[in-house]
């Protein structure tokens, strides 16, 4: 064989390693930051109709992500959990606006927290609507149901629910509280729901890296690729 020729070959050769590396690295990782970046638009519109919850759904996602990685997700899992956290909250779109904005929880009837209450069977109601987030709904709907059953039967409990939904229990309901109340009434409300509320691995995961994860607003992207 020429010289002429094994140069060919080879320039043939780091082309089809370049559009490889291209097609099986490049395009999916560009899909998820165009998908990312258009979910994050449905999330800031759920808070721009809710400006009580304004910055909350990053910190949520960061949190989320970063709790996942302690237990080790593996880079998909860690992907649909940022994405499950951002779009946690996408049914209180169909919550009355003044229920929300006009008075506080503490006040609300019954039926108005049973109002309330349903936007996590909405989110998930919509996700099974788009194939590409169809696998996110259980993850979503799941996201409030407490971790000792005690929502009802009709609901998975204890390590049935999904990873996800417990890790975005946890951490929303400190980053809710903590926004309002600071951070060791937070504190306080994750160890008081261990075990009742919340998975207490998840509970002490969270609460091991937090620390070091405080301040953070966008999730790492290094990730979830």
């Amino acid at each position: 064989m020429t010289a002429g020729a094994i140069i060919v070959l080879a320039t043939i050769a780091m082309l089809c390693i370049a559009m490889t590396y291209y097609v099986l690295v490049q395009m999916p990782r560009r899909n998820r930051e165009q998908q990312r970046s258009t979910l994050k638009v449905f999330s800031t519109a759920v808070e721009l109709r809710f400006p009580g919850q304004m910055g909350l759904t990053d910190r949520v996602v960061a949190l989320s992500v970063a709790v996942g990685q302690q237990f080790r997700m593996s880079p998909v899992e860690l992907h649909e959990l940022e994405q499950a956290a951002r779009l946690r909250d996408i049914g209180l779109c169909a919550i009355p606006w003044k229920l929300v904005n006009e008075r506080p929880a503490h006040e609300w009837s019954e039926a108005e927290r049973s109002t309330y209450d349903r936007h996590t069977e909405v989110s998930g109601a919509m996700l099974e609507l788009v194939p590409s987030l169809r696998s996110l709904a259980p993850l979503v709907r799941y996201h409030h149901a407490p971790f000792d059953g005690s929502q009802g039967p009709s609901y998975p409990q204890g390590r049935s629910l999904p990873l996800a939904s417990r890790i975005i229990a946890t951490v929303d309901a400190y980053v809710s509280i903590d926004r309002i109340h600071g951070d060791l009434l937070a504190r306080s409300h994750l160890e008081a729901g261990k075990g009742t509320l919340f998975d207490p691995t998840v509970v002490e995961e969270f609460l091991r890296v937090l620390p070091s994860a405080r301040g953070v607003e966008t999730p790492p992207t290094a990730a979830v690729r």
